[in-house]
């Protein structure tokens, strides 16, 4: 680590990482990235380890695009993240900030991968998430598609417990048809709600990454 940047303040190295034409830009951003990569890291990897019981294969790469994730949203819009955090003179309140934004961007990419595996039929789930997470997703589903459903949509209820059943429990088509509260749809309306809660989920995601990106 550059001892030169260890006579700044924090005050100092986030306003020079906000302001791209300054001389200090590029070695602020290479101090800041090199004195918290570790950290953020580490705070990413234990959200991680906490959202799987059995983790995938994956799991390495996972966690450094959550990472490089994190690190786009401090540094995009002249690092409008980092300018936003006030109490520069204590570096354990900017620890905590940090810890905030990287545990919510990890939450929210991981319940993108677990909602995204779900929405296809041709990808395979090589992972098990802990009952805590599924609640998570389960109540971000309910939230969207009662959301998305307004006040003029029926059955919403039925459709959700359906397309939950479906998505986070592996029921198949046939064994949703076995239940007594599917029993009288048909197969034709259950590939129909699987279909537009699909559409409506995916729908929710984009606007999220539009939104990230204003």
């Amino acid at each position: 680590m550059s001892t030169e940047w260890q006579e700044f303040q924090l005050a100092d190295v986030l306003q020079s990482c906000a302001d791209r034409s300054s001389p200090a830009f590029e070695r602020a951003s290479f101090y800041f990235i090199h004195k918290y990569k570790n950290y953020i890291y580490k705070i990413v990897c234990k959200r991680c380890s906490l959202w799987f019981q059995d983790p995938p294969a994956e799991m390495s790469e996972i966690i450094n695009d959550i990472v490089s994730d994190v690190f786009f949203l401090l540094f995009r819009r002249n690092a409008r993240a980092l300018t936003q955090f006030k109490a520069t003179d204590s570096e354990a309140a900017f620890r905590g900030y940090l810890a905030t934004i990287s545990d919510r961007m990890a939450q929210r990419k991981l319940q993108k991968k677990v909602v995204h595996t779900s929405l296809s039929d041709h990808v395979v789930k090589n992972y098990t998430i802990c009952p805590e997470a599924k609640w998570q997703i389960f109540d971000y589903i309910v939230q969207v598609l009662r959301l998305r459903a307004g006040k003029n949509g029926r059955h919403t209820e039925r459709n959700i417990l359906l397309f939950n059943l479906y998505t986070l429990e592996d029921y198949t088509r046939e064994m949703l048809m076995s239940m007594p509260l599917f029993r009288n749809i048909g197969h034709r309306v259950v590939d129909n709600v699987i279909c537009r809660s699909r559409e409506k989920l995916t729908k929710e995601d984009e606007y999220y990454v539009r939104e990230l990106l204003r």
